[in-house]
């Protein structure tokens, strides 16, 4: 989140393995023999792809104001955690408001159907709850006013004094706000946000955050939630848009299991381009405590009620919880055309590895028709020895770094089809870089997502974060 805007071009490539230098690397599958040409066709084909489905899908025509966050916008929008403002429009460039950061909120918590739910049962066992806990609750817009009732039961946000529904969410905000739904999920606990207590923040301008608001900022940074400026400060006031709204709550529920809706939940155990299928250990979802126990309808039928209060479920729709999927693997077909997004950009089913956490859409055809895969980053820095592919035929890139217990690795790695290369400030093409060059490089298993000159390490890299 912040200052980073810069126009977006993808650079890809085919799963390689890492491999020692002076080895010879792997040959490159059908989809490509791993020329910038081929990269850039691949690349641009995932894009079009992530586009038609916005456009058609999602029905929002403005996302390509703010490209950088399409995915993320996507994802929420596919989960319906964060809808348009007006038809055909998501406004993601606009300041999020504080009744749509609550509403947020409340949706990554619980889902959109039992973060409503539970929000209208509170009201009617307490119709005056908002009322009495905002002098200007009149102004909350009526949509926003069941997961205002959600925020007050689990403290998400402070009764008393002013809701200012319509006033521009700062960064501040909303990193009190998402980090008090963590807490209220069980994903920091309360001895983590004591032990954050004590801590020191190191951004320049730390003055402008209360002895209050340390934990919540440590613990934001930490989870990674937020990041600082390239001039080392956090501008806790600055407002937040829509697009990095989405940017920071997409990451933070994919990291935490958070906010899946009706989509299926799992880990990558194989991958079969070939075949164009994934096979997936499913995964049961966790529904935080609810503020008040809600009806449900029994899956499958078989009549009668009952009431759920939390818990472990399979699937999650509207008003049906389904009992937990033992934790077997299942191959799925995966659709041609298949919109595939992996950390928050459009990719292809090669780019997907074992050990990936994913949440996926199955279409009556039995085919996943959409997929948004997450991991965690490892990271390499050290110095460029080759760069292989420029002009033509398989691109690489060979990093000597120095280990922990002072070993030098000279090691060779492939780019996937959503890696991105910066150098000097800006995005560039594989050309850019020489040997001798300094870099840190983002890591998917094996496989580079990014590479990042040293020189702008400090100034890029927390500017992707948020």
């Amino acid at each position: 989140m912040g200052g980073f805007r810069k126009a977006r071009m993808a650079l890809g490539l085919f799963l390689g393995l890492a491999i020692l230098l002076g080895t010879a690397l792997p040959a490159f599958a059908s989809g490509g023999d791993g020329s910038w040409a081929g990269i850039r066709e691949r690349s641009n084909r995932h894009d079009s792809d992530l586009d038609v489905y916005i456009r058609a899908k999602l029905d929002l025509d403005d996302v390509g104001g703010a490209a950088w966050a399409r995915a993320f916008i996507a994802d929420l929008a596919t989960k319906g955690l964060m809808r348009g403002r007006g038809q055909h429009h998501f406004a993601p460039n606009a300041p999020v408001t504080h009744a749509e950061a609550v509403t947020v909120a409340g949706r990554l918590l619980y889902g959109d159907a039992a973060a409503r739910a539970a929000g209208e049962e509170i009201l009617r066992l307490d119709p005056r709850l908002v009322e009495q806990s905002f002098v200007d609750a009149a102004s909350i817009p009526a949509w926003a006013v069941p997961f205002t009732a959600v925020a007050v039961k689990q403290n998400l946000v402070d009764a008393g004094g002013e809701f200012q529904a319509h006033r521009e969410s700062s960064r501040l905000y909303v990193i009190r706000l998402l980090v008090k739904t963590l807490l209220a999920a069980g994903t920091i606990s309360p001895a983590d946000f004591q032990a954050a207590s004590s801590q020191t923040l190191q951004f320049t301008d730390a003055s402008q955050v209360s002895v209050a608001d340390v934990p919540y900022v440590v613990l934001a940074v930490s989870n990674g939630l937020v990041g600082g400026y390239p001039d080392g400060s956090l501008r806790p006031h600055n407002p937040v848009t829509r697009a990095e709204m989405a940017k920071i709550v997409s990451e933070s529920g994919n990291q935490n299991g958070l906010g899946s809706g009706s989509q299926q939940l799992g880990e990558v155990t194989a991958v079969d381009p070939t075949a164009h299928t994934v096979t997936v250990r499913l995964i049961p979802r966790i529904l935080p405590p609810l503020p008040v126990p809600l009806p449900i309808t029994p899956q499958g039928g078989g009549g009668g009620q009952g009431t759920v209060t939390g818990g472990t479920y399979g699937t999650v729709t509207d008003g049906t919880y389904g009992a937990p999927v033992p934790p077997a693997a299942v191959t799925y077909p995966v659709a041609i055309g298949a919109v595939i997004v992996v950390n928050g950009h459009a990719a292809g089913l090669q780019d997907l590895q074992a050990g990936d956490r994913v949440r996926f859409i199955v279409s009556d055809a039995a085919e996943i028709t959409v997929l948004f895969a997450t991991f965690r980053r490892a990271y390499v820095e050290g110095t460029v020895k080759a760069v292989a592919g420029a002009d033509g035929g398989p691109a690489s890139l060979t990093i000597e770094s120095t280990s922990a217990d002072g070993v030098s690795h000279v090691v060779t790695y492939g780019f996937s089809s959503t890696a991105r290369i910066f150098y000097r400030g800006g995005e560039v093409d594989l050309t850019a870089l020489a040997v001798g060059d300094r870099v840190k490089a983002a890591l998917h298993g094996t496989v580079i997502m990014s590479v990042t000159d040293f020189g702008q390490v400090r100034e890029l890299q927390p500017e992707r974060r948020g």
